[in-house]
């Protein structure tokens, strides 16, 4: 992957936190114990909830994107792609991408997509990024 590099990496997360304690007693009273699920497999001891009706998936990639653009100190127009990986898209069609790219002003040629790879999704926006970028990958890949 000669051609392509992780330049910078942003977080966002919703406002309300909760504790594990919180969850697995939201999920005991409907039967299901995901305490070990919570604690053992997904780590941490906090957990992020969207609160707020206007917050979703896409407003969550719309804000951290706005972030990088700051961090980086460049604009839209400077971005080549624009993938949006989620289990839980806003939406099917248009791509949330679009509304991602519209939102940052991106470039005119600049490319746009939305992708479900399930817990894979960001590894394999990776994986397509650098095909897209790197011309012997895409020779091999088409």
């Amino acid at each position: 992957m000669n051609n392509v590099r992780i330049r910078s990496v942003e977080v966002y997360h919703p406002e309300q936190q909760v504790t594990v304690e919180e969850l697995s007693s939201h999920f005991k009273k409907k039967g299901k114990d995901v305490t070990h699920f919570l604690t053992d497999i997904l780590g941490r001891n906090d957990k992020y909830v969207i609160n707020r009706n206007e917050e979703n998936s896409l407003t969550m990639g719309i804000e951290v994107s706005k972030k990088i653009i700051q961090k980086e100190k460049i604009t839209g127009k400077d971005i080549d792609m624009v993938i949006f990986a989620s289990q839980t898209p806003e939406q099917l069609f248009p791509s949330n991408a679009l509304y991602i790219h519209q939102t940052i002003g991106g470039h005119h040629k600049s490319l746009s997509m939305d992708m479900n790879a399930n817990c894979a999704g960001m590894l394999v926006a990776i994986e397509h990024a650098s095909v897209f970028r790197n011309p012997k990958l895409t020779q091999i890949a088409t």
